[in-house]
Parts: structure tokens; sequence; C-alpha cells
């Protein structure tokens, strides 16, 4: 294999060095954030489906992250009242499969 700058670049983009210095930089920086949707999507879902298509998801709908998101927002100002945020996140994703698998069904 030779070493050009494409196969380099290409290295770097897929095997998910950016994302992990991201990451970490981030954490280290802000260790109080709270991880987002958009973030759990770049740390865990990314760099595997990168690897997988040899493409960026921004070929794709940005627009479904988008709305996932807004759906996940609405649903936490629903169960802002839930103090303990483990059992928050479990009706949050509870909801959210409920809501899914009806329109699923449909």
């Amino acid at each position: 294999m030779h070493n050009t700058r494409l196969d380099i670049y290409i290295y770097f983009i897929y095997s998910g060095l950016h994302v992990k210095e991201f990451v970490a930089y981030y954490s280290e920086e802000f260790p109080f954030a709270s991880a987002t949707p958009k973030r759990h999507m770049l740390e865990d879902h990314i760099v595997p489906w990168m690897q997988r298509w040899h493409a960026s998801p921004g070929f794709h709908a940005e627009q479904t992250a988008e709305s996932i998101q807004a759906i996940f927002s609405s649903l936490g100002r629903t169960y802002t009242s839930v103090l303990n945020p483990q059992v928050q996140l479990r009706l949050i994703f509870q909801e959210h499969q409920l809501q899914v698998c009806s329109k699923m069904q449909k």
C-alpha cells in the first residue's frame, strides 16, 4: 500500500481518530456537559457507519438527526419533573419507542 496523502486522509477519517480526539478534548474541557443525542451519534455510531458505507453521513439527511434531537428535547421537557436522571432517561426512551412502534404499525 502506498502512503499517499489521500491514503493517510482516508485512514484518518475512517479510523475515527479525529472523533476520539474531539471527544477526549470535549470531555476534558467540559466535564459536566450532558451527552446530547448528536454527541452520542458521533461517539458511538458515525465512525462505524462511515467505515461500513465509505461515505460521510453528511451525504444523507442531516434533517433526520435534527428531527431526532427535537423529539428528544420535547420528551425531555415532558419528563423534566422526574428528578432521577436515570429514571428520566428510561422514561424518555420508553416513550420514544412507543411513538416509533405505533408509527411503524400503521
